[in-house]
């Protein structure tokens, strides 16, 4: 989830360190490789989506 736009886009790396920093782990990795039964966990389903949403959003703004 949003592994695309991370290898693309300057601002959507930027997006992902950012949630990274905020949240105190690591969504990116947890976008990027899984695994599966975790992202799907509610509490982190919902700030992937976000962070996934507000990098797309950004590289758009381009």
């Amino acid at each position: 989830m949003g592994k695309d736009l991370y290898n693309n886009f300057k601002v959507a790396r930027d997006t992902f360190d950012e949630a990274d920093e905020a949240l105190g782990f690591k969504i990116s990795q947890l976008c990027f490789e899984g695994p599966w039964e975790d992202l799907t966990r509610t509490i982190n389903t919902q700030p992937a989506i976000l962070t996934a949403s507000v990098s797309a959003l950004r590289v758009l703004q381009i």
